[in-house]
């Protein structure tokens, strides 16, 4: 399942460019070898040398426009089936709410980090998982429309403090993750606070406050991904039990 949207949409797009390119190259091919075999452009020739309102060279002018008006709808189309895989593919990989990146993308950066790690590309790897402390009370005393531009709020803070190599997404409901590709735990134990305290801070238009508990945890040899995620997510259910608000992380 994991390559299953890309792969659709791929198909998709490439059957609509195959058809699109196949019929007009057929067309022609056709149409020449027609016009060939019945000898028709010499008989074009003929033609023009015997009616003075077509000559020769209108001929070829009428025919050349043609071909070129043609060669452009099919280039056009062509461009607009790359814009529409463009945007195809930037939906199946981000989330509809935040426009951070969905759970499935960050997946696949989490994995390509590792392979790095395992090519000694990089020496350390760092994941963030976060979770917006008593969410549930908020929604039940302002709404859910409110949660939602509470959740959209967030996803613009913690994209303001990540570096360049990190990737945010947002997890599911009031869960965000965060993939620190060469940032080691001490490196991302200052990331993590720095969310902490900013989202802390920021009133985001509402006399309710906002905390956030986070859950830290690095890679060391021999760990896949979810074993990366598993020890994030116990640290996180630690930070939780232990006053919320906090950044925890497991060794």
């Amino acid at each position: 399942m994991k390559h299953l949207t890309k792969n659709l949409i791929n198909k998709v797009i490439n059957k609509r460019l195959s058809t699109d390119v196949i019929l007009l190259v057929a067309v022609n091919l056709v149409a020449f070898s027609i016009l060939a075999y019945l000898d028709a452009f010499e008989w074009f020739y003929q033609y023009s040398r015997s009616h003075e309102n077509w000559e020769l060279d209108e001929l070829l002018v009428l025919t050349f426009t043609l071909s070129i008006t043609s060669a452009f709808f099919a280039f056009r189309r062509i461009r607009e089936m790359k814009k529409l895989q463009q945007r195809l593919e930037r939906y199946a990989q981000t989330d509809f709410l935040t426009g951070l990146y969905n759970r499935r993308k960050l997946h696949q950066v989490g994995k390509h980090a590792l392979d790095r790690l395992e090519r000694g590309e990089l020496s350390a790897m760092s994941v963030l998982l976060l979770d917006l402390d008593n969410f549930k009370q908020l929604n039940d005393l302002y709404g859910h429309l409110i949660g939602d531009e509470v959740i959209k709020e967030v996803a613009q803070v913690l994209k303001s403090c990540v570096g360049k190599s990190d990737a945010v997404a947002r997890w599911g409901g009031e869960e965000f993750l965060v993939v620190c590709p060469a940032k080691s735990e001490q490196e991302a134990m200052k990331l993590a606070e720095l969310m902490r305290k900013s989202i802390e801070r920021r009133t985001f238009n509402m006399d309710h406050p906002l905390s956030v508990s986070i859950g830290l945890s690095s890679w060391s040899k021999g760990m896949t991904f979810n074993d990366i995620l598993h020890k994030a997510d116990d640290a996180l259910f630690m930070a939780k039990n232990q006053g919320k608000n906090q950044v925890r992380v497991l060794h």
